[in-house]
C-alpha cells in the first residue's frame, strides 16, 4: 500500500518536470591564464593594462601588496613597484565578466626577480679589541640589486665563551635605497680571544618566506 502511494506521488511529479522542463543550470566561471607579464624586477615599476575578458567588469581581485589593481570602467590596470624584500612568486586573480556577460576568472603568478645577494667590504670580518671599547671595525654590506631591504635578523652564531655581541645598527634594520648599510658589533664583556660570527638574514615577503643569509666572522685582535 505504501509503495502504491509513493508511485502515485512520484509519477505525476516526473510528468510535470517533463512538461515544464528542468530549471536552467548556472554555468560556472571560465578560468583563463593571466595575460600580462609574469615577471617583475625588484625596484623596477611594473604595469599592465588588461583588455577582454574582464575589461570594465571586474568584481573582485587579489594580488601582492605592492601591486594596485584598479578598474576604471573601460580598462583594468595593474601597477606597482616591488621592493627589496618582495622577491619570489606571487599569485594573482581577478574575477569579472566578458563582453557577453559570461563569468570569467583570470588567474596566474607574477614572479619578482632576482634573488638578492649580499656582498661585504674588505676586510669581510669584524675585528674587535679592548682598546676600542669592545667595538669592532665597520663593514659596509651591499645588497644587490639596488633597493631598500630590511634585514629581518642579525643574530650571533655559537660563541665558545658565551660572550654576546650586539650588532650595530641593531638586530633588524633597513638599508639605503642603494642597498647599503654600515655594520659593527660590540662585545658585551672584556674577554680577549673571543670569536664567533654574525648571521644576517633577509626574508622575502612573498608566500613561502624564502631567505637569503650571510655570515660575517668575528675575531679578537690585540
Amino acid at each position: 500500500m505504501e509503495r502504491k502511494n509513493y508511485l502515485f506521488c512520484v509519477i505525476p511529479c516526473i510528468a510535470l518536470l517533463a512538461l515544464w522542463g528542468c530549471p536552467p543550470s548556472t554555468p560556472g566561471p571560465t578560468t583563463v591564464p593571466y595575460p600580462g607579464p609574469t615577471t617583475a624586477t625588484i625596484c623596477v615599476p611594473y604595469s599592465y593594462t588588461a583588455s577582454v575578458p574582464v575589461t570594465g567588469s571586474m568584481t573582485s581581485s587579489s594580488g601582492p601588496p605592492w601591486l594596485t589593481i584598479a578598474d576604471s570602467g573601460t580598462a583594468i590596470t595593474l601597477t606597482g613597484t616591488p621592493q627589496g624584500n618582495d622577491w619570489g612568486a606571487w599569485p594573482i586573480t581577478a574575477a569579472g565578466s566578458d563582453a557577453t556577460g559570461a563569468k570569467v576568472v583570470v588567474s596566474g603568478t607574477i614572479t619578482v626577480t632576482p634573488t638578492p645577494t649580499i656582498t661585504l667590504s674588505s676586510p669581510s670580518k669584524f675585528r674587535w679589541k679592548l682598546a676600542a671599547g669592545y667595538l669592532s671595525n665597520m663593514i659596509t654590506m651591499t645588497v644587490s640589486p639596488a633597493c631598500v631591504y630590511t634585514v629581518t635578523a642579525a643574530t650571533q652564531g655559537v660563541l665558545p665563551s658565551g660572550v654576546s655581541f650586539t650588532p650595530v645598527p641593531g638586530a633588524s634594520f633597513s638599508t639605503t635605497a642603494a642597498g647599503t648599510a654600515n655594520l659593527r658589533v660590540q662585545a658585551s664583556q672584556k674577554i680577549p680571544n673571543d670569536a664567533g660570527d654574525l648571521i644576517l638574514t633577509i626574508t622575502s615577503n612573498a608566500p613561502g618566506g624564502a631567505t637569503v643569509t650571510r655570515s660575517i666572522p668575528i675575531e679578537y685582535i690585540q
